[in-house]
């Protein structure tokens, strides 16, 4: 038999991640039970952080052209899709500072509104 344990949605990335229009992927185990699926950030250092920035930067721009709206990592509820999270050095610094820090999400936030800017913004406030 398998055996699987679950981590509840939206502590992986802080609860403050979890928006009201995550809506989950369901992948159905072996038993049958529904499952999310799990994300690897994996190493790389500064460059992996870079990376990650701008591909959740990306993902939220998106969003908000779809939408037609501002919308914020807590609304996207992006990272809420996953039932858990394993980082490995530049990872490790991306997801924290999403779940401990403000300031660099709102970082991420600001680099979405403003693609255009996004690598003077990074540099400015994280580098």
């Amino acid at each position: 038999g398998s055996h699987s344990s679950r981590i509840p949605t939206g502590r992986t990335l802080g609860a403050s991640m979890a928006g009201p229009s995550a809506s989950p992927p369901e992948v159905v185990a072996a038993s049958g039970d529904a499952v999310l699926p799990s994300l690897a950030l994996v190493g790389g250092g500064f460059r992996s952080v870079s990376v990650f920035s701008a591909l959740t930067a990306g993902m939220l721009r998106v969003a908000a052209d779809v939408s037609g709206s501002c919308t914020s990592l807590q609304d996207v509820g992006l990272y809420a899709r996953f039932s858990a999270l394993c980082t490995v050095s530049g990872g490790s610094w991306f997801a924290a500072g999403l779940i401990y820090t403000d300031r660099f999400r709102e970082l991420i936030e600001n680099m979405a509104a403003s693609p255009e800017r996004a690598t003077e913004l990074f540099r400015r406030r994280w580098t």
